[in-house]
């Protein structure tokens, strides 16, 4: 794979253009200015990247693991104002894979598993360090997480039974509730998690059959209810709530669709997405960016103003982006040897 010199790496790894609208009156039409954004090439060619998370203050981390018996084992880096991507220490953990993140103000969780169990790790924005968390009570493997602006964080994990486990953090992840199990989806895949509080939050499934599960809760995870979703929706693969609002990702028996619900999953309205979707992420309720693939298997990203979906111009993004990740200001994504940013 061919390497970004030097220069470019150090000056032009980030290229943001504002998004501007001319609404004209004679006709009515919208025109959206293009977004375009360059790829800075990962620290490790040997680790491949697998998780980006971006604090609400805008400094942004991005994460892999790699089980090989030679060479390291983790590695890390993150985003300084300037927009340079720079080396991080990262904890060493055997057997492990950090798969999900999520941030609050000045910090974030990230969250996978290890040959013990559950593994998560703690980005310190401030100090620019990254520290092993402690981790729920037996859990075997972090599958998502979401955190608010305060110091509370949800996890899903897998429990013994294969049932999924939720589990909060009141204090930034010193200490853990005791899991509660959501036993309708024993044996299920979690393929996307949000809460709007620690007692309110939403998890979509996959079946072993391949059916579409989306679970709710407004008791912590006491009890659940399946949530009624389109029948023409076939996963869910990313999800993100403020409040009572969330967006997502989801495919469709009809093509992938970037959609939105006022009121917590009781109705949802999308838009159709020209290429496929991994993952979501929102400055705010009415602008997102969706990270995933185009036709021919290579990158793709799509920023979402209100309902107009437009696909940025990418550089040096040799394979498809599998994660993205939004401060108040700045969104970044991921692919296995590439990191980018924007500011959409």
């Amino acid at each position: 794979m061919s390497r970004v010199p030097a220069s470019a790496r150090a000056t032009g790894q980030f290229v943001a253009v504002v998004v501007a609208s001319l609404a004209l009156a004679a006709c009515g039409t919208v025109r959206v200015a293009l977004a375009h954004a360059s790829g800075t090439p990962s620290i490790s060619i040997s680790v491949p990247l697998s998780a980006i998370a971006c604090t609400a203050s805008n400094s942004c981390l991005a994460v892999g693991t790699s089980s090989a018996s030679v060479g390291p084992t983790s590695v890390g880096e993150y985003r300084l104002p300037g927009g340079r991507w720079a080396p991080i220490a990262v904890p060493s953990s055997s057997s492990s894979s950090i798969v999900t993140g999520s941030c609050r103000l000045h910090d974030c969780l990230l969250g996978g598993a290890q040959s013990s169990g559950d593994l998560l790790w703690t980005y310190h924005a401030d100090a620019h360090t990254v520290t092993s968390s402690p981790v729920p009570a037996g859990g075997l493997g972090v599958n998502a997480i979401s955190c608010d602006a305060g110091r509370s964080c949800a996890v899903i994990d897998t429990g013994a039974g294969t049932s999924p486990r939720l589990s909060v953090t009141p204090d930034g992840g010193a200490t853990w509730t005791t899991p509660h199990v959501i036993d309708a989806a024993k044996g299920d895949v979690v393929t996307a998690f949000a809460c709007a509080s620690e007692f309110h939050c939403l998890v979509a499934t996959t079946t072993p059959t391949g059916a579409l599960n989306l679970f709710a809760t407004s008791d912590g995870g006491m009890s659940w209810s399946l949530t009624t979703t389109p029948v023409t929706w076939t996963a869910l693969r990313s999800l993100h709530c403020r409040a009572r609002r969330c967006v997502a990702v989801v495919s469709s028996t009809t093509g992938d669709r970037f959609v939105r619900t006022t009121n917590f999953g009781e109705r949802w309205r999308g838009v159709a997405l020209a290429h496929g979707a991994n993952a979501v992420a929102c400055t705010a309720f009415a602008t997102c960016v969706v990270a995933g693939l185009n036709g021919t298997s290579g990158a793709w990203l799509g920023i979402v103003h209100g309902r107009t979906v437009t696909s940025a111009t990418l550089q040096y993004v040799p394979s498809p982006l599998l994660g993205v990740a939004c401060g108040s200001r700045v969104c970044a994504a991921v692919g296995v040897t590439t990191v980018l940013a924007l500011a959409p």
